[in-house]
C-alpha cells in the first residue's frame, strides 16, 4: 500500500512539474510545407515588462511600424548575412491572446530575401519584434 501511495505521489508530482516546467509563453507557430517548425516564445517575465497598448482607446504605439520594420531587418542582416537586403511582405500587428494581461501586442513582419537585385521568392522570414522594440528568438526545429 505504501509503495502505490508513494509511486501515485511521484507521478503526481511530476504531472505538476511537466505543466509548469515551460516558464515560457508561446506567442507565434508555424510550420512550412518542407516541416520546418519556428515557434517564438518570451519568458512569462518578460511578458510582465512588455508596455500595454489598447487600440480601442486611440493610444499610440509604443513602438511605431518604421521602428518595427528597422529593428527586424537589421536582426535579419545580422542573423543572415550572405542576403544582400530584405522585401517587407506582410505587416500584422498580433494580440497575444491566451496571456493574463490583454493588452500585450506585437509585431509579426515577413521579410524576402533579396541577393543582388533579385527578390527570393518561396522563402520568406517571420521576424516578432515587441512593442518594447526587441527581437523574440526563434526556435527552429526540422521534422
Amino acid at each position: 500500500m505504501k509503495t502505490i501511495i508513494l509511486i501515485l505521489s511521484f507521478i503526481f508530482i511530476s504531472i505538476i512539474a511537466y505543466c509548469d516546467f515551460d516558464l515560457n509563453s508561446e506567442i507565434l507557430s508555424h510550420v512550412t510545407s518542407n516541416g520546418v517548425s519556428t515557434i517564438h516564445k518570451i519568458s512569462k517575465d518578460k511578458l510582465k515588462e512588455l508596455p500595454q497598448w489598447d487600440p480601442e482607446k486611440n493610444e499610440n504605439l509604443p513602438c511605431s511600424h518604421s521602428d518595427a520594420i528597422k529593428t527586424g531587418k537589421e536582426w535579419l542582416k545580422k542573423k543572415y548575412p550572405k542576403m544582400d537586403d530584405y522585401e517587407i511582405r506582410e505587416i500584422q500587428i498580433k494580440k497575444m491572446g491566451y496571456q493574463s494581461k490583454e493588452n500585450n501586442w506585437f509585431f509579426c513582419i515577413t521579410y524576402r530575401p533579396i541577393i543582388g537585385d533579385q527578390v527570393m521568392y518561396g522563402t520568406e522570414y517571420k521576424v516578432v519584434v515587441l512593442l518594447n522594440k526587441e527581437i523574440v528568438e526563434p526556435l527552429i526545429t526540422k521534422n
